[in-house]
């Protein structure tokens, strides 16, 4: 007697001979669903690759783009009455743009903040003439940068003070300026690569820290803008004040 396995159809067929089993093997073969589910997914996912591989970077560098244009660079008009540049730490070519703009406003107060040990060495080595180039050591942040040098240097109404920062970093360095009522212009270096992956971890830190410093209060929105867009904050009355040594260079 012919044994019929699991979910296998067997028929019966009836012939002059009398009726007779048709071996399931016989039978053409269906897909099962699961199968077909296993298919459809890999498929979804192999496109879904594609179109990362292929579409990424492009998305990738749009977002650098936004954030390196979102504050064009301010005019540097030797005829202008700068009252002083203010790099921030975090490269040396920060540090060298700051020298070579310098140059243009003789009379401009020079301060680095929160530099690294390469950042002062290149400070030291410029040719900032007679001026007194002040370094703030002890910045640990954006917003410390800022917060320690207006404590240190005091601005007045009506003063031009220019910030020197990465492209990619000053949206967030402006927001906080601006939340601190320091009213600074902004000049970019545009010191990021273009390759997707090597800028992508700088990108990645300014979207965190734009977030960060956002829920701290530190702004007073999550993607600053250009200051005519932004109300300069009065200053916070809980503010800490600098209490730290800044040596001159």
């Amino acid at each position: 007697m012919l044994k019929r396995r699991r979910n296998q159809p067997v028929i019966l067929a009836v012939s002059s001979g009398g009726g007779h089993w048709i071996q399931p093997s016989a039978l053409p073969a269906h897909p099962r669903p699961g199968i077909l589910v296993l298919v459809s997914a890999l498929l979804f996912l192999g496109g879904a690759l594609f179109w990362s591989i292929h579409s990424l970077p492009s998305l990738m560098l749009s977002l650098k783009s936004a954030f390196e244009n979102r504050f064009p660079p301010t005019v540097l008009d030797a005829q202008r009455d700068i009252t002083g540049i203010i790099s921030l730490g975090g490269g040396v070519a920060r540090v060298k743009e700051t020298g070579r703009i310098s140059a243009l406003f003789p009379r401009a107060r020079i301060v680095v903040t929160g530099p690294g040990k390469e950042e002062v060495r290149m400070a030291r080595s410029q040719k900032f003439g007679s001026r007194q180039v002040i370094i703030e050591p002890n910045a640990a942040d954006t917003f410390e940068n800022a917060l320690f040098t207006k404590e240190l240097v005091n601005p007045k109404p009506g003063e031009q003070w220019i910030v020197v920062t990465s492209a990619l970093h000053m949206p967030r360095a402006m927001g906080v300026f601006s939340a601190l009522g320091f009213s600074v212009e902004p000049w970019p270096v545009f010191d990021a690569a273009n390759d997707a992956l090597e800028f992508w971890p700088a990108l990645w830190h300014e979207l965190l820290g734009l977030l960060a410093f956002r829920v701290l209060g530190h702004t007073t929105e999550f993607f600053p803008g250009p200051l005519d867009k932004i109300a300069l904050s009065p200053k916070s009355a809980t503010a800490p004040k600098y209490l730290g040594n800044a040596p001159t260079a």
